[in-house]
């Protein structure tokens, strides 16, 4: 049965297929459009293709004793001397003389395959991205193209005195689908270096953190004498959960906090007839719940509260997003785990570095490489982790007919710290 295989104790389970073999389903990747590939070294420790140098600011050149000779690009292991902030970073590939001959070679690819135009290749240490367009439908699927333009990268890496293989097998495809995609697709590899900058700058707010504990702030005693049944623990409830995480984990020791929590009904984001996100459209719905929610959140932020938003709903998500360009703390919530290589993308990525995010996905809920469907279930766990993370900044929510018994113990399943031993 395709898409299925067996475990080792001979039950069925669902094949899961390696994200750089992943294409999308029902797709002709012979037909015209903009594509995004990104191709791996095989060994991302070494930095053939070069290195990302930053510029210095203004300020710390002034604190340099400097050489006529010396340019204003320094390398990053140089850079950690000064105390840059994200603001100041300005970051740009040296190429290797591999990293130089492997862009070149890139300037060539529609020399090999007819009604392909190579775009744009951003060169990064240890990966590249590629910005292709189709501009005819193609004999062959644009993976062969691809495949070629690899076997050529490895003779080049050959005659340069390389050896074993230069890149991993498969390839990552981004298809430009919806109206504006283009535009960001080709600044997020504008941007690379930079992120990449500050992501080895400042590494404690993006590493990936296996399991951290965090104390649930609604514990019975503290619940004695309050009439609020919403934010009441049943007895089952733990004191503490385990969670991944990545971002600032000091946002877990303020003492304020306020918890996001829209209903679907308050905020639609516009879509087209196929449901797709209509860029820089004002929403379909916006109701006065929403403004409220909105307003409340900020009103805690500004008086210094952290926001906790599990960012299942659009309102849930609009809140966080507003919040993100505001400059306020906030801490989300995830039904998966994240993966070794994990960066926060756009506004999340300026929030982290800023120290003004931490991501929380529940322990027992792992990181994997297909997409994880939000059930239900998830959804009221998820909240009521938000309540016991948030305490007294808990907002009441109707569970509509589940017990609290119930949804506390899917929270102890979900991060009870047997699950590291597993």
């Amino acid at each position: 049965m395709t898409g299925w295989t067996l475990d080792e104790f001979g039950r069925l389970k669902r094949e899961i297929i390696p994200h750089m073999g992943r294409r999308l389903r029902g797709w002709d990747y012979k037909r015209p459009g903009y594509y995004v590939i990104t191709i791996v070294k095989a060994d991302r420790r070494s930095n053939d293709f070069g290195q990302v140098l930053v510029k210095l600011p203004r300020l710390a050149m002034k604190e340099l004793v400097r050489s006529p000779n010396e340019g204003e690009w320094i390398s990053l292991e140089d850079a950690k001397k000064f105390n840059f902030n994200v603001d100041d970073i300005e970051a740009k590939v040296e190429f290797s003389p591999l990293g130089r001959a492997v862009f070149n070679h890139f300037r060539r690819m529609g020399e090999f395959t007819p009604g392909l135009e190579p775009i744009y290749c951003a060169v990064m240490p240890d990966h590249l991205h590629l910005l292709l367009k189709v501009v005819i439908p193609l004999s062959r699927p644009i993976g062969n193209a691809i495949a070629g333009f690899k076997t050529g990268c490895e003779k080049i890496y050959k005659s340069l005195g390389g050896e074993g293989r230069l890149f991993a097998e498969g390839f990552v495809d981004e298809v430009v689908l919806r109206a504006g995609q283009l535009k960001t697709e080709f600044n997020y590899l504008l941007d690379n270096p930079r992120r990449f900058a500050v992501k080895k700058l400042f590494p404690w707010l993006f590493k990936v953190t296996r399991k951290i504990k965090v104390n649930f702030r609604l514990a019975p005693k503290e619940q004695a004498g309050r009439e609020s049944s919403e934010v009441q623990l049943a007895p089952t409830a733990p004191a503490v959960g385990w969670f991944s995480a990545i971002g600032n984990h000091f946002l877990l020791e303020r003492h304020s906090f306020h918890q996001i929590q829209c209903s679907r009904r308050f905020f639609a984001y516009a879509r087209d007839s196929r449901g797709n996100l209509i860029k820089d459209a004002p929403p379909a719905v916006v109701t006065s719940e929403f403004e409220d929610r909105l307003s409340s959140a900020f009103d805690a932020a500004q008086k210094g509260a952290v926001l906790i938003s599990p960012c299942i709903s659009q309102g849930e998500r609009e809140i966080a997003r507003r919040a993100f360009e505001a400059g306020y703390s906030v801490i989300t919530l995830a039904n998966k785990g994240f993966s070794p290589l994990y960066k926060p993308g756009g506004k999340l990525f300026e929030t982290c570095a800023n120290g003004k995010l931490l991501m929380l996905a529940p322990i027992g809920w792992p990181y994997q490489v297909a997409e994880k469907p939000i059930t239900r279930i998830d959804a009221l766990i998820l909240n009521r982790i938000a309540q016991l993370i948030a305490g007294d900044g808990a907002a009441k929510i109707d569970y509509k007919g589940v017990s609290m018994t119930g949804v506390d113990a899917g929270v102890i399943s979900a991060t009870a710290e047997f699950r590291l031993n597993e």
